[in-house]
């Protein structure tokens, strides 16, 4: 093994961590997993169909009830496992298709149970979204970043040894998340459903119709997201930011928001005022903005954002605050559209997206093919979905059950609405590119802001080779010119080492790196490159 001993300067700021990487098989994207699950009741799924109630999305008093299977994942079989329906609109809007999104929770009915030290998976459908990577590309787009966002991979389900479909698999946010992204899963944390992130007064039970509470539920103390919640509406604007910022993470928010618009994802806070999480960490007292299901982004129907969404926010209707205040604050306003050129040079980029799509296009379509329940018949819909798009006509029903008491008893008159329309899917390459290019023309001409100086070339043109990848005692790395500034940071964004480098291929001991994620960073007069490296012993 090559070893270094040119290594300039060296810092360590990283909190010390004791724990060791989750998920590292289940995650692992090289291959398409196989979860077998197997019932004892022969009428399983209308079992699951009849416990399923979709309030339970966001309401602590609603009960999802699971059925107890044994479950085979790659190999590995498991007992006493809970499973059940799950999903909003995804479980709902899929109408009478059997895939409808699953839940496999290994440590409901045996307590400390795990699979590859998870507790948890979610099965997710995929509803409209005929390429089966929205959720896919939008978290990695997200995990590239920086931001603290679930794992993906993708699975062959069976139950009862049929072939029920292509799911991805995404990682749950729960305590071995936290721990593993924040250093400390003591605090509480926040699930929201549709939020404006108002201010109701002090008493924490005006905030159960937008927040659903995942961990310390027996304390069930909200005082400090009340509070939250005030500084946000009613702190004056001469104090707002520098409290904000004492209070909020606003770099993880800033980023979670600059991805949903640039992948028009109106079913996020910024439009639909849902789908992501609040955690409030203990280790530094600060809030933090997890973002969540991206199923619906990529989305078409018109979606057109500009990168501050200013349409949607100077219209008199709009009620989402912390956007509001965020973005009518100068001083923020400015960090969002530099971390904005950010996202645009380094991560959202054809050259660095187009491959990983292509990637998973050939290794899922035989699989997506083979799916006895896919929402779309036609292969062909998932390659067009990857790059042109296409229109479809959908015909679709409503029904409705209206009562009336006559005097003397109920009347029911079932009427069903019968409804033709169109439908947009927008192939992923072409949006990407066309977003790319959109979102760069404007950070430049409308707020001189530019992404890409003339002697800088986009992140994708730098080479930057780690492995092994996950290591554990000693990093090799590979350059693609000397004269390079090396960086590694944690999960937090904290510096832990940083030199300079002559040669072009060396090795750095990471032995003394606590297990988890870290971002390895190069950074050269033509270019910056950043690969995700994990340390797991």
């Amino acid at each position: 093994m090559l070893r270094s001993t040119l290594f300039t300067a060296f810092c360590c700021f990283c909190s010390t961590v004791l724990w060791s990487q989750s998920g590292l098989k289940m995650f692992d994207e090289s291959y398409v997993h196989e979860i077998r699950i197997q019932f004892d009741e022969p009428d399983f799924w209308e079992i699951l169909s009849l416990n399923y109630n979709f309030e339970d999305d966001g309401d602590p008093n609603t009960i999802n009830a699971p059925l107890m299977v044994k479950v085979e994942v790659d190999g590995t079989f498991l007992d006493s496992v809970a499973v059940n329906q799950k999903g909003f609109y995804s479980n709902w809007g899929a109408g009478g298709s059997l895939k409808k999104p699953l839940k496999v929770d290994f440590n409901e009915f045996v307590a400390d149970q795990e699979y590859d030290d998870l507790k948890s998976l979610n099965l997710q459908n995929a509803f409209k979204d005929p390429s089966l990577m929205r959720d896919v590309v939008s978290y990695r787009i997200l995990r590239d970043f920086g931001v603290a966002a679930p794992r993906t991979s993708y699975a062959k389900v069976y139950l009862n040894d049929q072939y029920w479909g292509l799911y991805v698999v995404v990682e749950s946010v729960n305590k071995t998340f936290l721990k593993e992204h924040f250093g400390d899963n003591d605090g509480n944390l926040y699930k929201a459903g549709f939020a404006n992130l108002g201010y109701f007064g002090q008493d924490q039970t005006a905030y159960y119709d937008q927040f659903e509470l995942k961990t310390n539920e027996t304390a069930n103390d909200w005082s400090r997201l009340v509070d939250f919640l005030k500084l946000v509406n009613q702190n004056p604007i001469n104090t707002f930011k520098d409290s904000l910022r004492a209070h909020f993470d606003l770099t993880s928010y800033f980023k979670s928001m600059a991805v949903d618009v640039s992948i028009l994802n109106w079913d996020s806070h910024f439009d639909h005022g849902r789908n992501f999480y609040l955690y409030d960490n203990p280790s530094d007292g600060k809030f933090y903005w997890i973002p969540w299901d991206y199923n619906l982004a990529f989305a078409g129907g018109g979606y057109n954002y500009d990168i501050t969404f200013s349409d949607l926010r100077n219209s008199l209707d709009y009620d989402k605050i912390l956007p509001k205040r965020v973005l009518g604050n100068a001083t923020l306003r400015a960090e969002y559209l530099q971390i904005a050129c950010e996202l645009h040079q380094n991560v959202f980029t054809p050259d660095r997206l187009f491959p990983f799509i292509e990637q998973n296009e050939s290794l899922i379509a035989d699989a997506l093919e083979d799916d006895p329940n896919k929402f779309y018949s036609d292969i062909n819909d998932f390659h067009l979905a990857l790059t042109d798009g296409f229109l479809r006509t959908t015909i679709d029903s409503f029904h409705i059950v209206d009562s009336f008491w006559d005097g003397n008893m109920w009347n029911h008159i079932d009427t069903v609405f019968i409804f033709e329309y169109t439908e947009e899917f927008p192939g992923l390459k072409s949006l990407i590119s066309s977003r790319h290019t959109d979102i760069q023309t404007e950070l430049s001409q409308v707020y001189g802001v530019t992404c890409l100086s003339g002697t800088q070339e986009p992140l994708a043109n730098s080479s930057l080779e780690i492995w092994p990848n996950p290591g554990s005692e000693w990093l090799n790395i590979k350059i693609s010119e000397p004269e390079t500034t090396l960086s590694i940071y944690d999960i937090h964004g904290r510096l832990c080492k940083r030199g300079r480098f002559e040669e072009t291929q060396f090795a750095l001991s990471i032995q003394e790196f606590p297990p988890g994620m870290y971002w390895v960073e190069s950074l050269s007069k033509n270019g910056r490159n950043v690969e995700k490296l994990v340390v797991a012993r």
